[in-house]
């Protein structure tokens, strides 16, 4: 008989993050949780590793910026900071008790956390950069860092994607192969499909994105198409680069309505010129306050420049769900995140704070790499 969630800590620690003897292994999520971060704890332990849990309490998040003082706030955590220069792998399960508690926290707090945990993620990123540049297929190279982040189903989140719980259980583990017989064979398979889009978008210089949502243009010469599968989010399912940083142009509505900071943001519209948002809106004014402060969260303007594009691929990840963990691998759509970029696609763009993912829905529009058509209604053309 299958057992879904020892299938799912399987993938991550036998798929993903390679977990093997001697490996330091830091497992972070939330209480609710528990039955997965016991399977991973005990997987750890059987492949003769060193795991490390750490479990985030209900509400403490909360509790975090109502009463912490701004020098708390600006202080990089040092623990976490020991945690991405030592450790050999990262494993975070979110979980959501209520998707909504930081809608009336000050955005410069949330925003002031964010830029002093930059630290840990440069050093995190750099030392990841060898395990991504390294195909799927092959074993880690010595002493890259692995990490992966997935979600665990609760009633607040599937409340978000109008699910039932049960529903969106089953909607999170079908996404992660954990109804299968060999999840990893199924992940294995999607890492060489989505492999030789990544072969033919390498090849490609000028990419112009057209349709009922946007009209955008991307120079991506020289850069690398990273196969994202599996391997750092788990689901999975989508290839990505980093465009040139000056040289964008030309305007996206992003479809997906998204949770930022525990913000709903909703029908974000952005003109993009010369590699800059030159301007940002959102359904309502206050949305677009928010879009524009987050924009604005480095002086040097690294913010508003991208530092990923991407192709969503998951054929069974459909509609939004408002988790971008799955809503930026909807099928037949794109996404641009704006600020920090990876330095194996080649991005620059590395001082930023922010990275924020937008979905736009391509289920009608066209895609053209050098002029010549490569992408209708949602599918690639070749």
């Amino acid at each position: 008989m299958i057992n879904p969630v020892k299938n799912f800590a399987n993938v991550l620690l036998d798929y993903s993050t390679r977990v093997s003897g001697g490996d330091k292994v830091r497992i972070f999520g939330g209480l609710a949780a528990e039955p997965l971060i016991r399977e991973l704890y005990i997987g750890c332990l059987m492949r003769g590793a060193n795991p490390f849990v750490e479990i985030k309490m209900p509400g403490f998040e909360e509790l975090l910026y109502r009463y912490a003082s701004d020098t708390a706030l600006r202080t990089t955590p040092s623990t976490l900071m020991h945690f991405a220069k030592t450790y050999d792998v990262n494993i975070v399960v979110w979980t959501e008790d209520n998707t909504r508690a930081l809608t009336n926290v000050d955005p410069g707090k949330t925003q002031a956390v964010t830029v002093a945990k930059q630290p840990i993620s440069k050093i995190a990123l750099d030392r990841s950069a060898a395990w991504t540049g390294t195909p799927w297929h092959m074993a880690p190279p010595e002493g890259s860092y692995r990490w992966c982040v997935t979600l665990w189903p609760t009633a607040a989140s599937a409340m978000e994607a109008d699910m039932g719980t049960e529903e969106f259980k089953e909607f999170v583990f079908n996404s992660v192969g954990a109804f299968r017989r060999d999840p990893i064979l199924f992940w294995q398979e999607q890492a060489q499909a989505q492999e030789k889009y990544v072969d033919f978008l390498n090849e490609k210089k000028i990419l112009h994105f057209k349709g009922p949502f946007c009209n955008i243009t991307f120079n991506v010469t020289g850069r690398k198409w990273i196969n994202c599968d599996g391997r750092f989010n788990m689901p999975d399912g989508e290839v990505f680069t980093a465009p040139h940083e000056n040289y964008t142009n030309g305007w996206v509505r992003f479809t997906a309505p998204t949770l930022h900071n525990g913000r709903l943001i909703e029908d974000v519209v952005v003109n993009m010129a010369n590699g800059k948002c030159i301007k940002a809106q959102a359904k309502t004014e206050a949305q677009g306050e928010y879009v524009n402060k987050m924009l604005d969260s480095d002086e040097d303007g690294s913010s508003r420049i991208l530092g990923e594009l991407a192709f969503g691929l998951n054929p069974g990840i459909t509609i939004p769900t408002k988790e971008i963990l799955f809503d930026e691998k909807i099928n037949g759509t794109f996404h641009m995140a704006f600020g920090k970029g990876y330095p194996e696609s080649g991005s620059l763009n590395d001082s930023a704070s922010l990275h924020w993912d937008m979905i736009c829905d391509m289920s009608k529009g066209e895609v053209f790499a050098d002029d010549k058509l490569i992408y209708k209604d949602g599918k690639f053309t070749f």
